[in-house]
């Protein structure tokens, strides 16, 4: 019921504004307007005033303003002809074709106000999760450092911080940070990495710093075998203290429990969610290692055989550590890949991938067998490369990604997205504990097409939560800037969509039609009326885009015919112009069979969830 009350009141909001632009425009320019409907067919409500019959149509999939003069087939006598469409100047016909996108434009952008103007939460400047070996790391940033200006520009929240570091990639930038604890600001250089702009269409790289607002938060899993697992650690339990000293990011529980001797107990009290959801505290204690197991090395040298060749340990670890069981060699599985490939250079990424393994599983074991629930396989892609391996949904974890540790599981796609087409090394502990290093090439979406987009075939369960926020004001100069440029940003990303749709770019599978609509429709509604009110801003800018198309039935269509006239000087025949229609209603009516057959095939096959 909430998914159709959501899609009728998103379709006639839609529909009313866009046939609004025209009507009003229409009547400015003396047009007679002579039907004004919100849906196609028989009538089935509706009222009559003055020249106008205003009504609610059966199908409910569009609306049209018919207009006096509008068909091309009709004579218009001479005394009537000032209150006829087409017989008005080419600037009013192209204003009164315009109107409709124009209004779902500005429909966009008076939602994209509301949404802006008041009070909102914004992330404050301050450093959640700091990336290993990422230029903040190596300048000195810790977790909680506030950062309040760079290059001596104030920094007033974390989006501030983001643009102002996006044009300085390569460059030495000084950050003043303010520390908790200490009073007096630090003066700190970095210089941001080169990054690819989040946006595709954009190929300039942006400035990185390794920064994240959000913190990973200590959400755990247990290894089966293990000291946690036997203690009663649960999968996705979050620690809330170690001994009683509170943790709160996943940095600070690995630190509290490398911090405690290997053969004592730990306590952990940690929070956990019922199947209804509620939440609930438990106070659980893991027994420390037998003092006869502390000696076991964390790896012999030449012990993992990958390619044929031994591997040496990680340098720079240490020998004692807690391992139970014992480290298990790790295996070089592949996929679509043959031996011929398995190059040098490849077999040195597997080698590094295979010691990040190694890595991984001592610390597991050093931990008692707690491990983070970053990484975790989350859900799985049926016929991919990822199910070729055999990866178990929480049963595996990735822990490496082309000779790189996963630091965030949203490492893996950004590692697979540089070379769709080339092999990769992923690096996976089990939740026995055992490791592998699984060597692929990714694999097509769609079975029958190789050139559609490739993917791994497996989502990652990520950690990040919670960050430092504020509530500051949006006047409304701020908040009609802001709404400018996202609705322009919108208009972008729309547009950008379908020239990668038009140039083959993406495939027309991607495409939805009115059961996919409807189905997010209902899931927005559901999130509350600010996600729903968002999503109605960005299907009113899809439309307004989608009728701009040079389409004739589109009013992108009318333009263009409109044009051709004027540069003519004489209209175009009849026949032409009939030619034109149809060719528009092809056009437009195979788009919406693709659309609303994919719908179908994935009802039928249930594919895309």
């Amino acid at each position: 019921m909430t998914t159709l009350l959501a899609f009728f009141v998103l379709l006639g909001v839609l529909i009313t504004v866009h046939e609004l632009g025209h009507f009003l425009v229409a009547k400015a320019c003396g047009v007679r307007v002579l039907t004004f409907s919100i849906g196609f067919g028989p009538k089935l409500f509706g009222f009559t005033r003055g020249d106008t019959d205003y009504r609610v149509s059966v199908l409910p999939l569009g609306g049209y303003v018919r207009m006096f003069g509008d068909d091309i087939t009709a004579e218009v006598p001479a005394e009537e002809r000032r209150f006829a469409y087409l017989q008005k100047s080419y600037p009013q016909k192209m204003a009164i074709s315009f109107a409709g996108p124009a209004a779902n434009l500005l429909l966009a952008f008076v939602v994209y106000f509301g949404l802006s103007v008041g009070t909102e939460t914004v992330a404050d400047p301050v450093a959640g999760t700091v990336l290993a070996g990422e230029p903040a790391a190596l300048a000195g940033v810790l977790p909680g450092d506030r950062i309040i200006a760079v290059e001596g520009q104030p920094i007033a929240m974390f989006n501030d911080l983001v643009t102002a570091i996006a044009p300085r990639a390569g460059q030495p930038t000084t950050l003043t940070i303010q520390r908790p604890g200490t009073a007096a600001p630090l003066q700190l250089s970095a210089t941001p990495s080169s990054s690819p702009s989040p946006d595709p269409r954009v190929t300039t790289p942006v400035g990185r710093l390794g920064l994240l607002s959000v913190r990973a938060l200590p959400l755990v899993a247990a290894a089966d075998g293990s000291a946690a697992k036997a203690a009663g650690i649960v999968y996705g339990d979050r620690v809330l203290d170690v001994d009683g000293v509170a943790v709160t990011t996943r940095d600070e529980l690995f630190e509290r429990l490398a911090a405690i001797k290997p053969t004592a107990d730990v306590t952990l009290t940690v929070e956990r969610k019922d199947d209804k959801g509620a939440t609930a505290k438990h106070a659980i204690v893991v027994a420390g290692a037998p003092a006869a197991a502390i000696a076991v090395p964390a790896c012999i040298e030449g012990e993992l055989d990958v390619g044929g060749e031994p591997v040496p340990c990680p340098p720079a670890l240490p020998a004692p550590v807690v391992v139970a069981p014992p480290l298990p060699k790790i295996a070089a599985l592949t996929f679509a890949v043959v031996d011929s490939e398995m190059t040098a250079p490849i077999n040195d990424v597997v080698g590094k991938t295979a010691n990040l393994v190694v890595a991984a599983v001592r610390a597991q074991a050093e931990r008692r067998g707690i491990t983070s629930v970053e990484g975790t396989i989350a859900s799985l892609e049926p016929d991919s490369a990822a199910a070729a391996r055999h990866v178990e949904v929480n049963g595996h974890r990735v822990v490496a990604i082309d000779g790189h540790a996963l630091a965030l599981s949203s490492d893996m796609p950004a590692a697979l997205a540089k070379d769709p087409d080339g092999i990769h090394v992923v690096g996976l502990v089990d939740k026995a504990g055992n490791g592998a290093t699984f060597v692929l090439r990714l694999k097509p979406i769609t079975a029958s097409d190789a050139n559609s987009r490739k993917i791994f075939g497996a989502s990652l369960a990520g950690t990040l939560g919670d960050a430092a926020t504020s509530e500051r004001h949006v006047g409304v100069g701020d908040a009609v800037v802001r709404a400018f440029l996202i609705t322009w940003q919108t208009i972008k990303a729309v547009a950008g969509s379908y020239i990668s749709l038009f140039s083959g770019e993406v495939g027309l599978d991607e495409l939805g039609g009115t059961v996919m609509l409807a189905n997010v429709a209902g899931d927005a509604a559901r999130a509350g009326l600010a996600v729903f009110a968002g999503f109605l801003a960005v299907i009113s800018v899809n439309l307004a885009v989608l009728n701009l198309l040079p389409v004739p039935v589109l009013d992108g269509g009318h333009m263009l015919l409109f044009t051709i006239e004027a540069v003519r000087r004489k209209p175009l025949s009849v026949n032409a112009r009939i030619k034109a229609t149809w060719i528009g209603l092809i056009f437009v009516g195979a788009l919406m069979i693709v659309a609303n057959g994919n719908d179908i095939y994935k009802l039928i096959t249930g594919a895309g969830g």
